[in-house]
């Protein structure tokens, strides 16, 4: 009988031994499947966050080039505007302490590309380097009356 116990005992043990390594198992398998799923929705939020940061970046420089664009369009006389071609910003110097310049190019024509220093601010432009044979000059007073209508703004990219 003595006998007969002590199997039914190592029996409940090893019975025991066996649910708990099942449990913790389980535990295990659920606590990693988490974890899992917590770190790719923090890749997915990351990714979203990164692809509203560059369509906001996106947005933003468009917005300068039209800002820049239609400032030509008040501020320069030459022949017709069809096209402007704008650059990025360029900051000069450490964190932009050598000034801010933006280039500009007019119908199309590497002739009448102009470098404007503008203020870092607000961009507008407070002198300019015109190519020698340009065929666009300073306007002596602001045209306020001209817009961008009909004119084709995009970025300028180097090749």
């Amino acid at each position: 009988m003595n006998l007969n116990k002590m199997k039914k005992k190592n029996i409940l043990i090893v019975v025991g031994i066996i649910l708990g390594i099942s449990a913790a198992t389980f535990i295990s398998v659920k606590v990693n499947q988490k974890i899992r799923e917590v770190r790719v929705e923090r890749a997915e939020k990351m990714e979203k966050e990164r692809k509203e940061e560059k369509i906001k970046k996106e947005e933003k420089a468009e917005k300068e080039r039209r800002r820049i664009a239609l400032w030509c369009v008040q501020n320069l006389e030459g022949p017709k505007i069809k096209e402007i071609k704008v650059g990025p910003v360029t900051k000069l110097g450490i964190a932009g302490t050598g000034g801010t310049s933006i280039d500009v190019e007019i119908n199309n024509m590497k002739k009448n590309s102009i470098s404007f220093i503008v203020d870092s601010e607000d961009l507008v432009p407070k002198a300019g380097t015109f190519d020698p044979h340009s065929e666009y000059d300073f306007t002596k007073k602001t045209d306020k009356s001209k817009n961008l209508k009909g004119i084709k703004v995009e970025e300028w990219k180097e090749n």
